[in-house]
């Protein structure tokens, strides 16, 4: 499901035609996210004196294969690479790897955790709300996702479990962080501690009955059979890009990424 900012469509047509929404917005009739963290059902203890940098020898990779960007993504990546090691990989990179099947993505994934200490999970849109795979599916795996999205993530994500770019002033400050934890590997394990009690499932890879793959399209079911509440959407309000994305030609946006010193939060 892609972001409003690329809903190139004039929603002002389909006015009184949707009965549900089913959306990435938590508020919407049937919340339909990428993925979701669920508390594990027997924590695993045995992670916690799990030392994550051991073995690592490179700093961050990033994958993606759409650019240019609405949020500028490929130029962050170019600033921080002035500061910090960052391997690229897809149409956006200068490396390949079998990433276009989901069994080809993990076994390479499975390679990348033992090497590097962080994932770029960097949207290709600055939008609330919008989390996609590339935070949930590198949660999965022994990398610290630094994330670049205009979402709450402490709202879908266990705390510490990730590094939110908006975070800091400068994509100068971020890499200095990056190299501190590079160096204290106490500080870069507590960005693990949460794996001891939840675990990352993705939309697409969760096929077990009790998994919430199946959650948001029972819903929508039940709600076919037992609602008996006739409504339809005068407007499809909950796609207005102006108010819930933030615009690449935004100079805060554009000043950020090329490295200037700014808040965008």
């Amino acid at each position: 499901m892609e972001p409003p900012i690329y809903a190139h469509y004039n929603l002002q047509n389909l006015r009184n035609i949707f009965n549900y929404t089913m959306t990435f917005y938590r508020d919407s009739d049937i919340y339909n996210p990428y993925g979701l963290f669920v508390r594990r059902r027997h924590p695993q203890l045995e992670l916690e004196g799990k030392d994550y940098a051991a073995g690592k020898s490179k700093m961050a990779v990033w994958f993606a294969s759409h650019c240019p960007t609405r949020s500028l993504r490929e130029r962050l990546v170019k600033e921080l690479q002035k500061h910090v090691s960052v391997t690229t990989y897809g149409g956006c990179g200068v490396n390949s790897c079998p990433i276009m099947d989901t069994q080809n993505s993990d076994r390479c994934l499975r390679i990348m955790e033992k090497l590097y200490k962080f994932y770029l999970a960097f949207e290709n849109a600055l939008c609330t709300e919008y989390v996609t795979e590339k935070f949930f599916g590198a949660a999965r795996f022994d990398m610290v996702p630094v994330v670049y999205g205009f979402a709450d993530y402490s709202a879908v994500a266990p705390p510490h479990s990730y590094i939110n770019v908006l975070d800091f002033p400068s994509v100068k400050h971020l890499a200095d962080y990056l190299l501190y934890l590079d160096r204290n590997h106490t500080a870069y394990n507590q960005y693990f501690r949460w794996k001891v009690e939840y675990e990352s499932l993705m939309y697409y890879r969760a096929l077990k009955p009790h998994d919430y793959n199946n959650i948001s399209w029972c819903q929508l079911c039940e709600k076919l059979h037992t609602d008996n509440q006739t409504k339809s959407y005068r407007s499809l309000a909950i796609w207005p890009p102006r108010a819930t994305c933030l615009n690449h030609k935004n100079r805060h946006i554009k000043s950020f990424v090329s490295g200037a010193q700014t808040r965008l939060l």
